[in-house]
C-alpha cells in the first residue's frame, strides 16, 4: 500500500483523511464522513471508542500535513501513532 492510499478515509475510501478524534486519536475519516458521523452521535470507526471531539487536520501548500497552528511534530506523532496499528 503506498503512503497516499495509506491516507484515504476508512469509510468512503474516496477523500483524503482530515480528521481525527479525541480521546483514541484516530486520524481516519474525510470530511465528509466526519460530518456524518458527527450527526450519528458514533464511535470510532478503528477502535469503536465513544468520540468526545473532532479534530481537522489542514494540508497547506507544501503537501505537508499541519495541525492548524500548532506544530508539525504533534502531527507527526499521529500519524505515526494510526500507522502502528
Amino acid at each position: 500500500m503506498s503512503n497516499l492510499d495509506s491516507m484515504l478515509c476508512v469509510l468512503c475510501f474516496a477523500d483524503q483523511r482530515s480528521r481525527f478524534f479525541t480521546p483514541c486519536m484516530h486520524l481516519c475519516v474525510c470530511e465528509k464522513c466526519n460530518k456524518d458521523l458527527e450527526h450519528k452521535g458514533s464511535n470510532c470507526p478503528i477502535c469503536r471508542s465513544s468520540i468526545q471531539s473532532f479534530v481537522k487536520v489542514y494540508e497547506n501548500e507544501e503537501e505537508t500535513i499541519s495541525f492548524g497552528s500548532s506544530n508539525l511534530l504533534f502531527m507527526r506523532f499521529l500519524i505515526e501513532f494510526n500507522d502502528r496499528e
